[in-house]
């Protein structure tokens, strides 16, 4: 049996895209936040919002194009595999985790735009070209 991978989430972006690497090998990253409703107790019908960040990362001709749209408080869905990068700074060690976005991925614009507004953006992001499966170099840029 093949291992499996694949995280959606639902959300906002909480800040615009910011482009990093270089201009060959663009990098986006930003973050999206997911509100997730729970019982206060066991038996009440009240609910409470729960919020949940999570980092996104994707690359190339899908970081560029996508960077016009992506923009904080915009709906978005993402569609990639959870990452997990640990890291060491002297007598402190962490991990960080988040969404990387491949060509096996996707990241979706839910909100509808006005026709002067993005609309070439959209366009390059919908038919940026499948790009190799771009790993991240170690360096994750967050």
């Amino acid at each position: 049996m093949k291992d499996l991978n694949v995280i959606t989430v639902s959300g906002r972006a909480t800040r615009d895209m910011e482009l990093k690497g270089s201009e060959e090998k663009p990098v986006g990253v930003f973050s999206i936040a997911v509100t997730t409703d729970v019982f206060k107790k066991e038996g009440e019908s009240e609910y409470t919002e729960v919020v949940d960040f999570h980092e996104v990362v994707c690359y190339g001709s899908r970081a560029k194009a996508l960077a016009a749209l992506v923009k904080k408080g915009v709906p978005l869905e993402v569609i990639g595999r959870m990452r997990a990068d640990k890291w060491e700074d002297g007598d402190k060690k962490g991990t960080n985790f988040f969404v990387e976005v491949t060509n096996k991925g996707d990241i979706n614009v839910k909100s509808p735009k006005k026709a002067s507004e993005g609309s070439k953006a959209e366009a390059a992001a919908t038919e940026a070209p499948a790009e190799e499966d771009e790993e991240d170099d170690g360096s994750t840029p967050f």
